[in-house]
């Protein structure tokens, strides 16, 4: 493996972490300011890698 397929693989895998729902205990602390999480990636609008 070359060093711009580990980088991209490491950035992907990065992205799959980030791309949860906001915790439950969040949402009751924080009330109505954080309701849901906006940089969600959803397999039909936006790829991961972009």
């Amino acid at each position: 493996e070359g060093f711009k397929s580990k980088r991209i693989g490491k950035g992907i895998s990065v992205k799959h972490k980030q791309n949860k729902l906001v915790p439950g205990w969040i949402k009751h602390k924080t009330g109505t300011q954080i309701i849901y999480n906006s940089r969600r990636a959803f397999w039909r609008r936006r790829k991961h890698g972009d």
